[in-house]
């Protein structure tokens, strides 16, 4: 598994072009899993991306990255999108419960039974999407 990098295998090309391209090894890994070999790299850019590939061989796991740095702009945007809706989310869960403490902070023994609700409403709504 753990070839030379002299050896002219088809994945140390893979890996000359990730390099050219600003990609770093910032982690290779040979090890064993339940008795079976495994390889994992990990590259990291200065742009502050990172790419990983983790398969049987080190050119399953290099055409793993290199895929991965083919294709960026579907991974970070999903990513990205993913991340904003979780962020709006959050940020609506909050402002819920910013209008609940306003609206109940006069009448202390009511505030925890309307806060529940309304934190279930704010659940449900978020299900319901």
């Amino acid at each position: 598994m753990c070839e030379s990098l002299d050896s002219g295998h088809e994945w140390v090309e893979t890996l000359s072009k990730l390099r050219d391209a600003g990609w770093m090894v910032a982690v290779h890994n040979d090890y064993r899993l339940n008795g079976q070999s495994k390889t994992f790299w990990l590259f990291t850019h200065s742009s502050g991306r990172w790419i990983k590939g983790e398969a049987t061989t080190d050119a399953e796991a290099l055409a793993i990255c290199w895929k991965q740095y083919q294709e960026p702009k579907e991974f970070i945007f999903k990513a990205y999108n993913e991340s904003i809706i979780e962020l709006r989310e959050k940020q609506n869960i909050i402002d819920s419960l910013t209008k609940i403490c306003q609206n109940y902070e006069a009448n202390a023994c009511d505030y925890p039974r309307h806060a529940m609700a309304e934190v279930q409403n704010a659940l449900n709504r978020k299900k319901d999407k």
